[in-house]
């Protein structure tokens, strides 16, 4: 059919162009297509520049142009013989990138034809598509051709010979199939704030131009954007999802794509290679808060830079990359303000500056304000989420940012807290850390759902007495009894303290007889008379009241505050660190005269004028293991309120005073839960990814389909009890598993066709994994056809392979069992807002071992210094060991419906997304052993390699590594062996290039320096403060500016990124011979004192190796094209003092490179060697024995010069290590 004028008129444009642009390449795809080549890529300048209309108009209806484009290439003038019937049109470099977190219905995406950026999160194998299915009629044997569009498979109606409804097959042959993949993109690193999480999209692509990319690959992808309706069976979603139909994917070979540098860029950056003191420059533009450690940073500088990776003729490559280990990690200015309430030991609760400042006596200096080692306990959490008591090992006071954000959460929890605070969130079934910057409204952030502590009823109170006189005299308590707790309550909440001094009474009002007699009764136990009276103008209302001068003072001395106004009470200290008891005897009291129990539903009110009582009455009831919301009313007030399971708890367990509130609140006791509270928040991908790979549908969840659907979509979370009953189905299913898999080689194929199908394998699936028809395996299954020997072989070891990746994910349900029964509750962040502080600092705790500590009812978390090179690099991906496995780190080969139905597909890890920038992996020791393992091919051939289900494919991870560990027992022992002090293998220490002991010792030319810098900050602060807010100010800007020169960052951060982006892509330096020669002394004179026999090695090759890179490094900080005899004394000076560090045996003072390369030093090797020898000998002499008595091994190997402390703690490691064992107590014997 013939063209329509207008359509003809767009074929015939298109026509010229390629006349004027592209008759070559035409020419040359001619001749190629179509086994070698199939497409025409257009570039979009080369079309707009031809016609700007026709190149807009093929961006805004890309689907219609794109028609016309390969229709022009059909008609173009080509030889008889040569047709480009099925050839494509590819347009590639549009003008402007889409930022994928920018994708908006409303800015008119959908539709258009756009380019993205991005790294390739995952890519599934590329699998046949039918684009033209050929149907035979069973009956007749005619053909009938369906166009096979996106969704649904289309089958014919009816037979077009016959005219009858089938049956009809499929004829292969006749059919037409297209190549596809799905591939997922995501942001890349560099292209994202500080912190954000990357955004993807899932992009189609067909034919010629699938197969050429692999999770990891940094791409640009031009592609047609769509939406897609959100489905689950049958049901349809108000949801839609963005997904892209792919023109064309161009691999980016530029190492920061995504970093614009401009040419006045580029001219700032030349000029600052020229500074004579560019060194110094750049180690001051590195963590500027955090004072000293111009050797650690300038190391991280040269890290960032890298050195030069080198390509031989034989085709093996030499890594330019650079790893470094920090060891300890110096705090980072993560503060909160001054009255942030912070949880001890005991339970009770200080002000978190109140905390610092009190034990500030010997402070020490750092860059923005002071700290001071300490020990005291405070209520923690550990990575498993566990409420526990730590030691704060430091108190912190800082110099408050211009800005601070204040966080509300939906049950009324309020922090202030600096940019790069931590908090934590749900993330890969961890508690992770997020900074403040990071965290959005929505999200959940991690509270305790219980306290710790150590009991203490004790009292010591040393009131005024009354020596004279009828005095209404207390029977002093020495400890807190549940009657006194409840006289408390009722004092706080319904009492008042009015009189003299000489003649104080103390009187409680309330309206029920069994309040005011419990009130009595109470009082009659501390040996007090009391007396009762009416009120004067509230009928029914009655008074009881105490006047004794020394009740009145014992109440001052327990809390001042309980003889204040309303709105100035707070709970007493001592009942943080009472026991159960006496907090629920209190509450009980306090509850019963100000609580209001709801009769519609289950809740239970409480309303104060006090915000700190209330909050005190928040935490008591905590430790309890209620939880409850606060909010501020209209008036001023704060009301208090529990609900749901934890009215139930409180019911039971707190319980009334009278019998009204009692029977009020029992008609809700026995109510179903709301399945929306008590929640686990983002699991939606995790349940589902792991219900998928057990092979369960929805209905077999262990709780009605209707509502677990909604946690897999991820519009609802799952509460605790829903969680719990999902989590049962998922280990009964387990259990099914490890049972068929122990008893499933003897089966038949009965067995096999109920395995197949309660792990929902097609028939099809299963015949093309053991290579056979699908009818053959439903002829096996009934029965028609006995199968020989290999197919049932076969067919069992597929299903085989599916139960041991199903039971892969048994950890994960185990994680998700420590996230149920764990002690953290989540809260909704309400609102996020930016404050200016409204004191000059702020304060933190640092904690050992967990980095945790409560602080206003909310997790907190110290950060570490990982996170200002993180900022600086251009590429970088920041995560932590603590909640990372092998499969997030490094790659893995995962089964999910990516893609059409159950299929494997390549996702990325870390390592892999930071290809050519550089991986921070915070607590590396925190990782399993096993997860670390996967890292070392990751560190030394940079690249990882996955073989799994048939995939076989390497992945590039060409990216430096900056790991950071934690010391056992919290500070770095310079006198003991570094193998002994973190929990790392020497496997993997010994792949970092540099390792850094992060201390702090103190030294007074460094104190006195870095006291003078601080002076000169606040100068500047002054300063900048009286020109701000003093109308009249003396002081001029160009004053304020030359002072605060002298305390900004030496380097823009921006354009310390794109000098070192630039670098990397312009500078690759070769080494002069004075330089090899100052690398070759050093690294040989080292080895020369390891030339004796008795002597350990100094070093080894690897470190060699390393100094090579870091010259290579130091040379391109300079934009040099040749590393210079300085570049190579400078490294060695950082070499030199790393060796000093953690290359030296403490027990003797020389190199061994052991220490790093086994853990164990020579010294120590020859030590086991005599306590070995000498176990043995001794053995040898107590024939009779049934081993080496422990008394004499100790004599003999001091006789030898081993002292009795190392000989024990030898003979404790033997032990463990298999080595020696204990035939009875105090005897050994060697293995």
């Amino acid at each position: 059919m013939a063209q329509s004028s207008p359509n003809q008129e767009l074929v015939d444009r298109f026509v010229r162009f390629y006349r004027n642009y592209y008759r070559d390449a035409i020419s040359q795809l001619a001749q190629r297509y179509p086994n070698e080549q199939r497409s025409l890529h257009v570039d979009y300048d080369d079309l707009y520049q031809f016609d700007p209309d026709l190149a807009d108009d093929y961006l805004s209806q890309p689907d219609q142009l794109g028609d016309f484009a390969e229709e022009a290439l059909r008609v173009y003038d080509l030889p008889a013989d040569v047709s480009l019937g099925q050839a494509h049109v590819r347009l590639k470099n549009l003008p402007d990138n889409v930022d994928i977190r920018s994708i908006r219905v409303h800015d008119n995406h959908v539709g258009r034809m756009i380019s993205v950026s991005g790294i390739i999160r995952k890519a599934t194998d590329v699998r046949p598509k039918i684009t033209e299915a050929a149907f035979e009629c069973q009956r007749c044997g005619t053909m009938t051709y369906i166009p096979q569009s996106d969704g649904s498979f289309q089958e014919p109606h009816e037979c077009q010979g016959c005219e009858r409804q089938g049956p009809f097959r499929v004829n292969y042959d006749q059919s037409e199939f297209v190549d596809s993949q799905k591939l997922r993109v995501q942001e890349s690193p560099e292209g994202l704030r500080g912190g954000e999480t990357p955004q993807s999209i899932d992009i189609d692509i067909e034919d010629d131009i699938t197969g050429k990319v692999t999770a990891g690959d940094h791409v640009t992808v031009t592609g047609v954007l769509h939406i897609d309706q959100v489905t689950d069976g049958n049901e349809k979603s108000q949801l839609f999802d963005l997904y892209m139909d792919g023109v064309s994917v161009e691999i980016e070979d530029e190492q920061f794509e995504d970093m614009e540098i401009s040419e006045a860029d580029k001219r700032d950056i030349i000029e600052l290679s020229n500074h004579p003191d560019i060194y110094d420059e750049m180690v001051a533009s590195v963590a500027p808060s955090i004072y000293g450690y111009d050797e650690e940073k300038l190391a991280m500088i040269l890290q960032l830079f890298a050195g030069v990776t080198k390509h031989l003729p034989d085709g093996s490559r030499i890594r330019g990359d650079l790893h470094m280990l920090l060891i300890g990690d110096p705090g980072t200015g993560k503060c909160q303000k001054y009255d942030t309430d912070v949880v001890l030991g005991d339970g009770t609760e200080r002000k978190l500056g109140e905390l610092v400042e009190s034990r500030l006596k010997n402070p020490i200096s750092v860059d923005d304000g002071v700290y001071q080692p300490v020990d005291f306990p405070v209520q923690s959490v550990t990575p498993d989420g566990r409420i526990t008591i730590e030691r704060a090992t430091k108190v912190w006071k800082r110099e408050a940012p211009s800005r601070m954000y204040r966080i509300q959460t939906k049950s009324g929890r309020e922090v202030e807290v600096t940019p790069s605070h931590p908090l934590f969130v749900q993330g890969g079934l961890e508690l992770s850390a997020r900074t403040a910057s990071d965290l959005e409204e929505g999200m959940f952030v991690a509270l305790p759902r219980c306290l710790r502590g150590e009991c203490d009823d004790s009292l010591d109170i040393d009131h005024r007495r009354v020596e004279r006189g009828p005095a209404n005299r207390l029977d002093t308590p020495e400890t807190l009894t549940p009657e006194l707790a409840r006289l408390l309550g009722y004092q706080i909440g319904e009492g008042h303290v009015n009189g003299p001094e000489s003649s104080a009474t103390a009187s409680i009002t309330n309206a029920d007889d069994a309040v005011i007699d419990d009130v009595a009764d109470c009082l009659d136990s501390l040996g007090l008379r009391s007396w009762r009276k009416q009120h004067h103008d509230r009928n029914g209302v009655e008074i009881i009241g105490c006047s004794s001068v020394e009740y009145v003072d014992f109440l001052r001395k327990i809390e001042p505050a309980i003889l204040g106004r309303s709105a100035e009470q707070r709970v007493p200290d001592c009942l943080f660190r009472a026991t159960p008891e006496i907090k629920r005897a209190f509450l009980k009291a306090y509850i019963e005269g100000e609580g209001h129990v709801s009769r519609k539903e289950r809740e239970i009110t409480v309303a104060s004028t006090s915000e700190n009582l209330l909050e005190g009455v928040r935490s008591l009831l905590l430790s309890l293991g209620i939880e409850t919301t606060l909010e501020e009313r209209q008036d001023g007030s704060y009301r208090l309120r529990t609900s749901g399971t934890d009215f139930v708890r409180y019911v039971r367990e707190v319980e009334f005073v009278t019998d009204r509130k009692a029977t009020a609140s029992a008609e809700f006791v026995d109510t179903p839960e709301n399945t929306n509270t008590n929640i686990v928040p983002g699991l939606s991908d995790d349940l589902r990814r792991i219900r998928e790979a057990l092979g369960l549908s929805q209905f077999d969840c262990g709780i009605p389909r209707t509502t677990y659907q909604h946690y897999e979509r991820g519009d609802r979370n799952p509460s605790r009890q829903s969680l719990r009953g999902v989590l049962r189905a998922f280990e009964a299913r387990i259990d099914w598993l490890q049972r068929v898999s122990n008893r499933f080689d003897d089966g038949d194929w009965s067995d096999i066709e109920r395995v197949r199908r309660e792990l929902n394998v097609s028939q099809a699936e299963l015949a093309n994994a053991t290579d056979v028809s699908q009818r053959s395996i439903s002829n096996y299954e009934r029965g028609a056809v006995t199968p020989d020997g290999g197919i049932t072989q076969r067919a069992q070891t597929v299903l085989l392979e599916r139960i041991d990746d199903a039971l892969s994910v048994a950890d994960d349900v185990s994680r998700l069992w420590a996230l149920v029964d764990n002690d953290i509750s989540w809260d909704r962040i309400e609102s996020i807002e930016v404050v200016e502080p409204d004191d000059d600092w702020v304060y933190d705790l640092e904690v050992a071992d967990t980095h945790t500590y409560l602080g206003n009812g909310v997790v907190s978390h110290n950060s570490q210094l990982l996170s200002y090179i993180r900022n600086i690099a251009p590429r970088s991906v920041y995560t932590s060991g603590k909640g990372s496995s092998s499969a997030g780190l490094t790659a893995a080969a995962v089964r999910d419906d990516f893609g059409e139905g159950q299929q494997w597909s390549l996702e990325a890890g870390a390592l892999v997304l930071a290809d050519q920038g550089i991986a921070a992996v915070d607590e590396l020791d925190k990782m399993r052993p096993e997860d670390r393992s996967a890292m070392h091919q990751a560190l030394e051939q940079q690249e990882i390699s996955i073989s799994k289900a048939g995939i076989n494919a390497t992945l590039k991870s060409r990216c430096s590594l900056l790991g950071a560990a934690n010391p056992k027992y919290g500070r770095f022992d310079q006198y003991e062996p570094i193998g002994e002090q973190i929990d790392l293998e020497p496997a993997l220490i010994s792949r970092f290039d540099l390792i850094f002991t992060v201390t702090d010792q103190p030294d007074p030319d460094e104190d006195a320096a870095l006291a003078e810098h601080i002076l000169r900050t606040n100068y500047a602060g002054e300063l900048n403060t009286q020109r701000e807010q003093v109308a009249n100010s003396n002081h001029s800007q160009e004053e304020v500016e030359s002072v605060t020169d002298t305390v900004d960052p030496e380097i823009d951060p921006e354009l310390l990124r794109k000098y070192i982006a630039y670098a990397k892509r312009t500078c690759f330096p070769t080494m002069t011979d004075e330089a090899k020669a100052a690398i070759r002394d050093f690294y040989v004179d080292l080895r020369a004192k390891g030339a004796d026999e008795d002597a350990p090695v100094p070093v080894t090759a690897r470190k060699l190796e390393a100094l090579v890179r870091l010259a290579e490094a130091s040379a391109r900080v300079r934009l040099s094209d040749t590393v210079e005899y300085e570049d190579a004394e400078r490294v060695i000076d950082i070499v030199r003092s790393c060796l000093q560090d953690i290359g030296v045996d403490p027990e003797t003072g020389e190199f061994d490179a052991d220490v790093i390369e086994t853990g164990t030093s020579k010294s120590q090797r020859d030590r086991i060697k005599s306590i070995k020898d000498v176990i043995e000998a001794v053995d040898a002499e107590y024939e009779k024995e049934a081993g080496a008595p422990i008394d004499a091994i100790v004599e003999r190997a001091q006789a030898e010069g081993i002292e009795e402390g190392k000989v024990m703690d030898q003979i404790e490691q033997l032990r463990r290590k298999g080595d020696v064992y204990s035939p009875t107590t105090d005897q050994y014997k060697v293995v």
